[in-house]
């Protein structure tokens, strides 16, 4: 322990004599060293702090050694080491009476740790996958956290995420070690608008067969892209408005498909009928054999599929039939019959396969 300390000497010699001698002698105290190590994280940089005392005195010189070859004789000094390991690091303190000790202990430096993520580029409505791609040598991630650019954070490791808005979302990324370090990176992650299908159908009650012109007139915003499917089957149209002319009646399904220059779609489907249109005109004369015009006796008009037809003289005799759409000639048994009035009865099947009923007379001349 340290103090003063009264020595005393008895020496006698070989005749016997005797002698006495004493003396204070002051014992200094050691110097006391602690010390400690915080592992900055960032490039292996560790903060030392010293704790340096001597009771009755001071320290006069101290000294470091981190035990990599380098050392420092500042009180609190920060040493980046050049890799990962466990270092022996040692202080040496110096009292202002000569005095000295050391005190050791280990640290440990980590390998560069590199935070870093990947993101998709999405449009407008679609997931955005993120990947944490951080590197940690010799450790692993204990904890993320996500900022989302908009507000939003998430601490799921991979995150999906739909943005509610197109633009630029600065999205950072926080990580902790398995060993305490902390890290973060920050990048700009796109979220792509998205254009606005739309369109205008011309006439937009529909149209009928005998003018079976539709026309689409683009009403969409933000595209630069267009695709039509006029829904029979004519394959696409790539123009931004549209002329069709369709080869029968009918309901027809009709989708645009847009895309703007970042590639992002929309699209919209409406329908449009073209009507059916049946029209019947049947002669009320016809003149066989005269002048080889009009030698057939037969229904006109549109949307005619199939008839049969019945011909009687104007005493009810059955003239003619046909079940198979064939048109009478004016003969009876292979002999032309003598002009005047016949009676018609026609059942006729249209392209929509109603039945229409019709009977008349008309004059038979020659």
């Amino acid at each position: 322990n340290p103090g003063v300390y009264n020595v005393k000497l008895r020496l006698e010699n070989t005749e016997g004599c005797v002698y006495h001698t004493a003396r204070n002698i002051r014992v200094h105290a050691l110097p006391q060293i602690g010390f400690g190590a915080v592992n900055a994280c960032y490039d292996n940089r560790v903060q030392f702090r010293d704790t340096l005392r001597v009771n009755g005195g001071s320290i006069a010189a101290q000294r470091w050694d981190f035990g990599d070859g380098n050392g420092s004789t500042s009180g609190s000094p920060a040493h980046a080491y050049p890799g990962a390991g466990n270092y022996r690091v040692a202080l040496h303190a110096t009292s202002n009476q000569g005095c000295r000790d050391s005190l050791i202990r280990f640290v440990t430096a980590y390998d560069k740790v590199v935070p870093a993520f990947t993101a998709d580029t999405v449009c407008l409505g679609d997931v955005t996958s993120f990947s944490d791609r951080s590197i940690v040598p010799g450790g692993s991630v204990s904890r993320h956290t996500w900022n989302f650019g908009d507000g939003r954070t998430s601490s799921t490791a991979n995150p999906q995420y739909t943005y509610r808005s197109d633009g630029i979302f600065n999205v950072r990324l926080d990580i902790l070690t398995n060993y305490g370090c902390r890290y973060d990176t920050v990048k700009a992650v796109w979220v792509y608008p998205v254009p606005v299908a739309g369109f205008d159908i011309l006439p937009a009650e529909g149209t009928t067969i005998l003018d079976p012109v539709i026309r689409l007139l683009d009403r969409s915003t933000g595209s630069t892209l267009y695709w039509y499917d006029m829904g029979d089957g004519s394959g696409l149209y790539q123009t931004s408005n549209v002329n069709h002319t369709y080869a029968d009646s009918g309901w027809y399904r009709l989708r645009q498909w847009v895309q703007n220059d970042y590639g992002c779609r929309d699209s919209s489907e409406d329908r449009v009928q073209v009507r059916y249109v049946f029209t019947l005109h049947v002669p009320n004369a016809f003149t066989p054999g005269r002048d080889g015009k009009n030698d057939l006796f037969a229904p006109q008009g549109m949307g005619i599929r199939h008839y049969k037809m019945e011909i009687y003289s104007r005493w009810g005799e059955l003239m003619y039939r046909t079940n198979n759409s064939e048109p009478w000639d004016g003969t009876f048994k292979g002999q032309p019959v003598t002009p005047g009035v016949y009676v018609v009865s026609l059942d006729i099947t249209d392209f929509q396969g109603v039945r229409h009923w019709y009977n008349n007379t008309f004059h038979l001349i020659r």
